[in-house]
């Protein structure tokens, strides 16, 4: 029924809570199933996946789960940066930059230490809500369509504590989800041991998304706030500016990230922006040379 919404459109502007309600889904599907699914794919509370657009959620789920695998990469994110950077001649990490400004035609770029340095382009691949705080001569329309990019804020916790995982070993799963009325997040504890060849015979090692339980401190490895856009029903129209700001002509500064590809603002997604921006930026200039 769903696919076939999403084929003939009706989906429309309907989030996805109000596409449920109105078709009538059970209580039982959408709260203990669905709504906690998406939340712990995404790491957002469970009142933004209802807020999703039903369209993005069915797209993801139809391509997914019906009409393709979901793959794993081995190595996990770190894997993945060296294989898209092994063709990358030169690299300069942790280099750190005060500010980026358009110059003509290059963009100036002034690191700490002072030095000014020219390119032909700049890509900022980093969220969109720190990017004005580089960008110096960000125009009017960039500074809208970076503001109206919103993030929340979600913990994760790397740590040893099995009491955050079933009471029951043999319960245990690679990715473990606990509900509670109490809270509007699912709490996610992925074994890492079971996803990872290198970890198998460590310690229990785990990574809780969301913890409704506080690890013991001296079992804790690791605990951070991270940061995962905010997808609704405005968001594709934000899109859609943003790549109108990329397909100008003479355009030299991009913004790629998760936020900046339709669908949910996962890692692939980050990697279909890239994609996106390296292609802009190859038409640009083979324009430039036909001109």
């Amino acid at each position: 029924k769903t696919p076939q919404a999403l084929a003939d459109g009706t989906l429309g502007q309907r989030t996805l809570g109000e596409y449920l309600y109105a078709e009538h889904y059970s209580s039982d599907f959408v709260d203990r199933f669905l709504i906690p699914i998406f939340a712990g794919i995404n790491t957002v509370s469970c009142q933004a996946v209802r807020d999703y657009p039903a369209a993005v959620i069915a797209q993801y789920f139809n391509r997914a789960f019906i009409l393709s695998s979901v793959y794993r990469a081995v190595g996990g994110a770190s894997a993945i940066a060296q294989a898209l950077s092994k063709r990358v001649t030169h690299q300069r990490l942790g280099a750190r930059i005060r500010r980026v400004q358009r110059d003509g035609e290059a963009v100036a770029i002034t690191m700490e230490d002072g030095r000014i340095e020219s390119f032909d382009a700049v890509v900022f691949a980093t969220q969109a809500n720190q990017i004005l705080d580089l960008l110096g001569d960000a125009t009017r329309v960039e500074r809208s369509v970076l503001k109206s990019v919103r993030y929340d804020a979600v913990r994760v916790v790397m740590h040893n504590d099995a009491r955050l995982m079933p009471a029951d070993r043999s319960d245990w799963g690679p990715v473990n989800y606990v509900l509670s009325p109490q809270f509007d997040r699912p709490m996610v504890s992925i074994w890492v041991n079971r996803l990872l060849p290198s970890y198998q015979h460590a310690q229990p090692l785990f990574q809780t998304i969301n913890p409704m339980l506080e690890p013991s401190p001296e079992l804790v490895l690791q605990d951070c706030s991270l940061q995962r856009p905010i997808v609704d029903l405005a968001t594709q129209a934000n899109l859609q500016k943003l790549q109108t700001l990329h397909a100008q002509a003479q355009r030299r500064v991009f913004f790629c990230g998760s936020y900046a590809a339709p669908g949910i603002p996962l890692l692939e997604s980050a990697v279909a922006s890239a994609r996106s921006v390296a292609n802009a930026i190859a038409t640009r200039r083979t324009r430039s040379k036909t001109a």
